[in-house]
C-alpha cells in the first residue's frame, strides 16, 4: 500500500486526499442516512485536523487509509449518538457524582494507576472496546460477550503487529480501562490525533482552544454510557494526561471532582513521551524527523506542565480534593498508594478489591513489565540544557535533583 502511494505521489497525483464533506457523507451512509451530527462546534476541530494532515503531508498510504477510516467512524458514531440522545432525552438527567480524575503528566504511571484502581468493582470507567464503538450503550447483561469486544481485540492485534514495542510503553487491551482522550476524539478536540498522526499544526491549534464544551460533551457521553445500566457504585474513574491542564474545565463541569496526580522527573517525561508518540505515529509516517518531533514534544510537554502548576496554585484552596504520588512510589509500593487514595477520599477498600489489586500488581504491575527503552539524544534533546527550564515543576511537586 505504501509503495503504491509513494509511486502515485512521484507522478504528481494525490490519492486518498481527506475532505470533510466526503467523510461526512460516508459516515451518513454508514449510519443509515442520519445527518444530524449534534453540537456544531466539532466542525472546527475536524477542519483543523484535516488541514493539518493535508498541509503537513506526513502520512504514508497506510496512514491515509487509517486516518480516513478513523475519522469516518467517529463521525458515524456522532450521528448515532445524537439520534439516540434525541430519542432518549432522559439520559441528560443521569447523575455523575464525585468522579475521580487521574491527572498526571504523560509517562508518569497514569495508565498503571488507572488499571490498578479499575480492579475495584465499585468504579465505572470507559472500556477500550466501549470507546471504540460507543453505540449502543453497554448492556451489563451482555457486556462479557458483546461483539464489539472481538472487533476491538482484532484492531489491537493489528496495531501490536505494526508496533510491537507499544505494549512496553503503554499497555492496552479491549477490556481495559481507557483514556478520556478517546472520548474527546468524538468532539474532534483531542490530543490523541497527534499521537496517531503527528499532526503538529492541529496539536498547536488545540492548545489555544477553550475546551469547556468538550468536557460538557464528555459528561454527556458518561451519562449516555451509564444509561445502559452499568452505573458506578462509587464513582467514575477517568484518566488522560491532558486533564492536568484542564482542571478548571473539569471543575466547571464536574464541581465535586476529585484528583489523583502522579509525577516524575520532568526531563524523563519529555523523553519518554517522545518515544511513546513516535512508536504510535511511525505506523502512519515514513522516515519521521525525530529531532523535529523532539522539539515539538519539548514545547508541548513544557506547556502542559506549566499550565498544571498554574492551575494547582489557582485551586490551592481545594487542596483536599487532590492527592499526589511520585511515579517511583507507584512502581515500588502501589498498594500503599491505593490505601492513601482511599483514606484521603473516604472510600472503603474492601478485602476483595484489595486482593484483586494485589493480583494485578503481581501479574502486570510496572515492576514486572517489559522495560520501555528510549534515549533522549535520539530526539535531539539536550538534558543538561532542558533541565533548568523545568525546575518550576520540580519545585512544585518536591522532586529532588538525583543527578550525581
Amino acid at each position: 500500500m505504501n509503495l503504491a502511494y509513494r509511486a502515485a505521489r512521484r507522478i504528481g497525483t494525490h490519492p486518498m486526499a481527506l475532505r470533510a464533506d466526503a467523510l461526512k457523507n460516508r459516515a451518513s451512509r454508514g449510519a443509515g442516512g442520519l445527518t444530524d451530527f449534534g453540537d456544531p462546534r466539532f466542525e472546527a476541530g475536524l477542519e483543523q485536523l484535516i488541514a493539518s494532515l493535508e498541509d503537513e503531508d506526513r502520512l504514508n498510504g497506510f496512514g491515509r487509509v487509517m486516518a480516513g477510516t478513523h475519522l469516518t467512524n467517529l463521525l458515524r458514531q456522532r450521528l448515532l449518538l445524537t439520534e439516540h440522545l434525541r430519542q432518549h432525552p432522559e439520559i441528560r438527567d443521569e447523575k455523575i457524582q464525585r468522579p475521580i480524575f487521574i491527572v498526571g503528566a504523560p509517562r508518569t504511571g497514569t495508565t498503571v494507576t488507572h488499571h490498578l484502581l479499575s480492579k475495584d468493582s465499585g468504579f465505572r470507567y470507559p472500556l477500550t472496546w466501549e470507546c471504540d464503538e460507543l453505540h449502543p450503550p453497554l448492556n451489563p447483561a451482555t457486556m462479557d460477550h458483546d461483539p464489539r469486544i472481538a472487533a476491538s481485540e482484532k484492531q489491537i492485534r493489528r496495531i501490536m503487529a505494526l508496533a510491537p514495542n507499544l505494549d512496553a510503553a503503554h499497555p492496552v487491551g479491549a477490556r481495559e480501562a481507557q483514556e478520556c482522550a478517546l472520548l474527546h476524539a468524538y468532539a474532534f478536540h483531542s490530543d490523541t490525533f497527534h499521537v496517531m498522526f503527528n499532526c503538529q499544526g492541529y496539536a498547536r491549534w488545540l492548545t489555544r482552544q477553550d475546551l469547556r464544551w468538550v468536557y460538557e460533551e464528555e459528561k454527556l457521553l458518561l451519562q449516555y454510557m451509564q444509561s445502559g445500566g452499568l452505573r458506578p457504585a462509587t464513582s467514575w474513574l477517568l484518566k488522560t494526561p491532558p486533564h492536568m491542564e484542564n482542571i478548571d474545565n473539569i471543575l466547571g463541569v464536574f464541581p465535586d471532582a476529585r484528583f489523583v496526580t502522579t509525577y516524575r522527573e520532568p526531563t524523563e517525561i519529555v523523553a519518554s513521551g517522545c518515544s511513546l508518540a513516535g512508536t504510535v505515529f511511525h505506523m502512519a509516517e515514513d522516515d519521521p524527523d525525530w529531532h523535529d518531533h523532539g522539539r515539538f514534544m519539548r514545547w508541548r510537554t513544557t506547556r502542559m506542565l506549566e499550565r498544571n502548576v498554574e492551575l494547582r496554585r489557582q485551586f490551592a484552596h481545594l487542596g483536599d480534593r487532590f492527592v499526589d504520588f511520585p511515579m517511583q512510589r507507584m512502581v515500588s509500593d502501589p498498594l500503599s498508594c491505593v490505601t492513601e487514595i482511599y483514606d484521603h477520599f473516604g472510600i472503603e477498600l474492601t478485602e476483595s478489591n484489595r486482593a484483586k489489586m494485589s493480583r494485578f500488581v503481581d501479574e502486570r504491575g510496572m515492576a514486572n513489565r517489559k522495560p520501555h527503552v528510549y534515549r533522549a539524544a535520539d530526539y535531539g534533546l539536550d538534558i543538561d540544557e532542558l533541565w533548568p527550564r523545568l525546575q518550576f515543576y520540580r519545585d512544585f511537586y518536591g522532586i529532588e535533583d538525583t543527578r550525581s
